[in-house]
């Protein structure tokens, strides 16, 4: 929705507002700074975007057929009273077949127009959407999964605890630190060096390299909500909180969690180690960790920070 200009400055409106007034408010802790943040940026997209409606049935089923299916599952209670009612029954189910029929039709031939009208402006990413909805296979979410020893878990608690013990064995490196290697390493040279604070600039292009229609973290932030709202004053805002989290060396605690989701390669579907893993970071917690600008020299050929700068 943020792709619409009036939307996206009626967005811009209400969030500068906000900003406005928290700008006013004494600064806090890192965390509470970032929870004022994060309050601000929730509540506008509930106001201005809102919540999309996720449709139960099929998308490519038209209200005439939503309605006849309604019709169907009326009758289909009341097909044993009498004989005519179970005919009845029968007609309507033919009509559901037939209608859904054709609005899968129509439905396969508006998707190949618009790839066509994509492929002839270059719009790479609107064939390959339009082809995924035509001939994508959407995977089944898997609900068991095997322990060490072989054996299926279908309680959720049992298949829980077992994700949880196989990213912990996964993620942990087992692997013991040599400390008498550690003391034979030489300290570095530079650690007295001043190092700048983290200039609004930096903190501005790290939102520019934001990479977009990406899932959002737990916060349900998504990367065009945190550039759209940091147009004017947010950006002073988000520099503020940034300069905080630098300087006193604390990250918010939400910043330090993700959601792991599993994804099948292949093979056993309840063999753990048959899916790879990927994270879903907080946007927000992208521009310093893993966005930040690249090095550049200040006066007196200082270095400034490089790629991480956590």
């Amino acid at each position: 929705m943020l792709q619409n200009e009036a939307v996206k400055r009626h967005y811009h409106d209400t969030v500068d507002a906000k900003w406005q007034t928290e700008m006013e408010k004494p600064t806090a802790s890192v965390e509470c700074e970032w929870n004022r943040v994060k309050d601000i940026i929730q509540e506008t997209s509930k106001e201005v975007l809102g919540y999309r409606e996720v449709r139960q049935c099929k998308e490519w089923l038209s209200e005439k057929t939503l309605e006849l299916m309604s019709k169907r599952r009326e009758y289909k209670s009341r097909r044993k009273d009498h004989p005519d009612m179970a005919k009845h029954h029968n007609y309507l189910c033919r009509l559901v077949k037939k209608s859904a029929k054709e609005d899968k039709e129509r439905y396969i031939q508006e998707v190949c127009k618009d790839v066509e009208k994509a492929k002839e402006h270059n719009k790479t990413r609107a064939v390959y959407e339009g082809i995924r909805k035509i001939t994508g296979k959407y995977a089944s979410q898997v609900k068991s999964v095997k322990d060490d020893q072989g054996k299926i878990l279908t309680d959720p608690v049992k298949v829980k605890k077992r994700w949880q013990d196989y990213f912990d064995k996964l993620y942990n490196d087992p692997n013991e630190v040599d400390e008498d290697y550690l003391e034979t390493l030489e300290e570095s040279s530079n650690k007295d060096e001043d190092i700048p604070p983290i200039g609004r600039d930096e903190v501005e292009t790290a939102i520019k390299r934001l990479k977009h229609r990406k899932a959002p973290g737990v916060d349900n932030i998504t990367a065009e909500e945190i550039v759209a709202a940091t147009q004017g004053v947010g950006l002073s805002v988000i520099h503020r909180l940034c300069k905080r989290v630098w300087e006193e060396e604390e990250l918010p605690t939400e910043w330090k969690r993700s959601v792991i989701v599993p994804i099948h390669k292949k093979k056993d579907k309840l063999d753990c180690s048959n899916h790879r893993e990927i994270s879903l970071l907080w946007h927000s917690s992208s521009l310093l960790i893993c966005y930040p600008p690249e090095n550049k020299e200040e006066d007196g050929g200082n270095t400034r920070r490089g790629p991480g700068w956590f």
